[in-house]
């Protein structure tokens, strides 16, 4: 095994941005007694690592739709008004140093799929329909709006998240998107638009 070896005084590359998902792991930490001493080993510039982006996974609420639990009982999600604990662990890391937020979306609410669910069990699966789009679009910027109301410095909004793997299993919520799903999503006319 070879040695590694650190150079303080040799810049090779900067980074604007360093941070960690919440996905998983918020709303269960967010509620314990040691949640402001995580959120300070992550995001304190002083007494952690400085991280300085906070991703939060804006859920599909499968925890309450009698989805959950997935194989992994962590990953069922509550909608944002409801993720009380995420969102709490979420200030926290604010208030230690995150000084950025990008909101990301694994699957649309439950509600808009066509099946009912956080994910579809065939691969590829398309698992909402076109006219949901709005109300898709609505529900992700209502709920930046509600982050951003409680002073939480949401930046980004991602709502397709890793689209070309193949959400197939009863691990966690995904949906799994085309390019050309992608740009219609997004109001793009694929014949037209480029």
């Amino acid at each position: 095994m070879s040695d590694i070896k650190i150079y303080k005084n040799k810049k090779h590359q900067t980074f604007e941005t360093f941070g960690a998902s919440g996905a998983w792991w918020a709303q269960v930490v967010g509620k314990l007694d040691i949640a402001d001493d995580i959120a300070k080993l992550l995001y304190s510039k002083k007494d952690g690592i400085g991280l300085n982006v906070y991703r939060y996974n804006l859920g599909a609420g499968t925890m309450k739709n009698g989805e959950s639990p997935y194989w992994v009982w962590e990953r069922a999600t509550e909608k944002v008004k409801n993720d009380k604990y995420a969102v709490e662990i979420m200030q926290k890391c604010v208030d230690a140093g995150a000084d950025e937020i990008t909101v990301f979306v694994n699957s649309p609410p439950v509600e808009l799929t066509v099946n009912g669910k956080g994910r579809r069990k065939r691969p590829l699966a398309k698992n909402i329909k076109p006219s949901n789009y709005k109300a898709f679009a609505d529900y992700c910027l209502d709920s930046c709006e509600y982050l951003l109301d409680k002073g939480l410095p949401v930046k980004y909004l991602s709502p397709v998240n890793e689209p070309v793997w193949i959400w197939n299993d009863d691990k966690q919520e995904g949906r799994h998107y085309m390019p050309r799903d992608v740009q219609k999503l997004f109001g793009f006319d694929y014949a037209t638009d480029n």
